[in-house]
């Protein structure tokens, strides 16, 4: 299918993939992002439930592709649909009545000298389709541009088509700095609970690599969701096994940390993925005992993980969002847990686009319910 307006480049979609070119292209630019790889299939969990991913490319007369998309298909609500028993057999149906277009960090441009023809024909054709077959394109961004050229283009673009904007916000570790440097520029109050682990010796930092360890950060995730309120991602062992770490595309990708006190107990764990030199944290896990003892398990997660990435040549640790000027309390602990790291505040532009209101507003309606369901449930646990 051609786009419209540019006569020279057409946009189609490749149903059966070539994964190893689709990514060998990924990794030719330095702002080319897991999110845009074939290895997002391992991650639906994250990126949106059972979405099913949409293979875009921008070619020109001859073939050659200029440019690149990864669109993901599914539902708004898909992940706590799928997760729920009782309530899967209603996916299909919301799939088709709530069907959504997303993706992060895209659309990926080889061709820098016909950047805003390309960059425009790929939302072009989005636009175009999710008009015919989607209510909204929800929490879309722009690649990770070390030109802010681009990605004053890019928004451009994104505007003309008619997206709402918002601005949301993540901390950066720049990895690529001396040890000592990485070190002092560690808040204080993050160096001094390091400096009190290391003098108990008490806690020990290990890479998730045996059935046992799966099953120790599985039950603390499971912990942890139950907790804060939230839907548990999955509700067995084995699923959490076979849909998400022994996912074929995770390999070598999807990394875990866990902490265990001196008698082996495990009290906290990190999932991280590993793409094109930046490190992006995923699942954090954490015991109750481990907050009611103030053991600092995290504290040492943290800092091993910003250790282990600069050893190993990585650039950037994203530390994946934080609100700024939120009134909650938790989420003022999360930035400012956040905020010891020695990380840049980034901020990044979110696109959405709604095109049926109605169905946006009963969505809207829908997470209003849901909130307050969390929050009666968690005052229920408090007060039992």
């Amino acid at each position: 299918m051609a786009a419209g307006g540019f006569m020279d480049i057409e946009v189609r979609e490749q149903p059966e993939v070539e994964a190893v070119e689709w990514d060998r292209r990924v990794l030719s630019l330095p702002e080319g992002s897991i999110n845009q790889s074939t290895h997002v299939e391992g991650f639906h969990s994250i990126t949106g439930g059972s979405a099913k991913p949409v293979y875009l490319v921008a070619e020109d007369n001859t073939g050659r592709v200029l440019g690149q998309l990864l669109l993901l298909q599914g539902s708004y609500a898909a992940p706590e649909i799928v997760s729920r028993p009782m309530l899967k057999p209603l996916h299909p149906l919301c799939l088709y009545f709530f069907n959504t277009y997303s993706w992060l960090e895209g659309p990926l441009v080889f061709e820098k000298t016909q950047f805003a023809a390309v960059h425009s024909a790929l939302l072009q054709y989005v636009d175009v389709k999710a008009r015919r077959r989607a209510f909204m394109v929800r929490r879309s961004t722009q690649p990770r541009y070390e030109d802010d050229t681009l990605r004053q283009c890019g928004h451009q673009l994104f505007c003309d088509y008619g997206f709402q904007t918002r601005k949301e916000t993540t901390f950066h570790v720049h990895l690529d700095r001396p040890h000592e440097e990485l070190w002092h520029g560690l808040k204080s109050s993050a160096r001094k609970n390091l400096k009190k682990i290391a003098a108990a010796a008490q806690l020990v930092v290990t890479e998730i690599e045996c059935s046992e360890d799966v099953q120790a950060y599985w039950e603390m995730l499971v912990e942890t969701q139950e907790r804060n309120g939230r839907f548990i991602s999955y509700q067995t062992l084995d699923q959490f096994k076979a849909e998400f770490w022994d996912n074929p595309h995770r390999q070598g990708i999807l990394k875990g940390l866990l902490c265990r006190t001196e008698d082996g107990h495990a009290i906290g764990g990190l999932l991280f993925r590993c793409f094109n030199g930046w490190i992006q944290e995923l699942g954090v896990a954490y015991t109750d005992y481990s907050i009611e003892q103030r053991l600092y398990g995290h504290d040492i997660i943290k800092w091993h993980l910003i250790e282990w990435g600069s050893e190993n040549g990585y650039r950037i640790y994203d530390l994946m969002g934080v609100e700024i000027d939120s009134a909650d309390n938790k989420k003022k602990g999360i930035y400012q847990f956040k905020a010891k790291w020695g990380g840049d505040l980034a901020e990044f532009t979110v696109y959405d686009k709604v095109y049926s209101l109605w169905k946006a507003e009963m969505i809207a309606f829908g997470g209003q319910l849901r909130d307050r369901s969390r929050i009666w449930k968690a005052r229920q646990k408090v007060s039992t």
